[in-house]
């Protein structure tokens, strides 16, 4: 009875997967000939990522997923078959002072056919400018794959998670500090973790990151997504040193709990 349960329940599974509407967002090319750039475009890219993951009629592959295609010559059903995907999102973008400018483009992998363009020129000047750019991209790739948006789901896209513009610009840096740092990865490899600690360019990246997310608490004591990598940031680098230390968990659950 359990053979033909878990065999029924797997097909059912594996039929769902072949008809869900699944996406990846490629890293987006900082098209700047100034590098400080990247962390912004990087940052715009992630926050579309963010805000496709919260609408549950899509499956949608992480950022870390994706960053091992930053540069790649391969072509869209290569990487589709790789990461067992049916479209792509690709974009590139530049900042003039104030002014961004972006393109975005979905892909279906099957036939390599751009399903969607656009290109947008907008001034940033306020936090809203930002939140509403990319939940408009969000709503307009969901559109084309005729994904119905919940009015829960709109509600969290639309919803910002910062109140400051130059804190917003703090927490970027520090995350494209920490590019693909692998915060779960360290978690689960005993070995791979001293190591990579040891380095003095990985330890001064974390320290650095550190006072980043800090000084864009300082704008805006409210940024919970800061918090939050704070949090991760000392889960990870004491994982293994104070696992079995009493006060272990004290500084992540204060931060966790102060994001909530």
């Amino acid at each position: 009875y359990n053979f033909i349960f878990n065999n029924s329940y797997h097909k059912a599974a594996s039929l769902a997967k072949r008809f869900e509407p699944s996406i990846a967002v490629l890293p987006f090319v900082n098209s700047s000939s100034v590098d400080s750039n990247k962390y912004v475009i990087d940052g715009l890219m992630a926050e579309i990522v963010a805000n496709l993951s919260k609408i549950k009629a899509l499956r949608v592959l992480s950022k870390t997923s994706t960053e091992q295609f930053r540069g790649t010559s391969k072509s869209p059903a290569e990487i589709g078959g790789i990461l067992d995907v049916k479209y792509l999102v690709e974009g590139s973008g530049q900042m003039f002072g104030n002014k961004l400018v972006l393109r975005v483009g979905l892909i279906d992998v099957a036939n390599q056919k751009e399903l969607w363009a656009n290109s947008y020129s907008r001034q940033i000047l306020h936090t809203t400018d930002f939140v509403s750019l990319q939940s408009e991209i969000a709503q307009s790739i969901t559109a084309q794959l005729k994904t119905v948006i919940t009015p829960e789901e709109k509600e969290l896209i639309d919803k910002k998670s910062y109140s400051d513009l130059t804190a917003l610009d703090f927490y970027e840096r520090a995350r494209e500090e920490l590019g693909t740092f692998p915060f779960h990865d360290l978690i689960v490899s005993s070995t791979t973790y001293p190591i990579f600690f040891d380095d003095p360019l990985n330890r001064k990246a974390i320290v650095k990151a550190r006072r980043l997310y800090t000084t864009a608490l300082r704008y805006d004591s409210t940024f919970a997504p800061a918090y939050t990598e704070l949090a991760a940031i000392y889960w990870s680098e004491n994982y293994f040193r104070e696992y079995f230390s009493k006060n272990y968990l004290d500084s992540v659950l204060l931060l966790a709990n102060k994001a909530l």
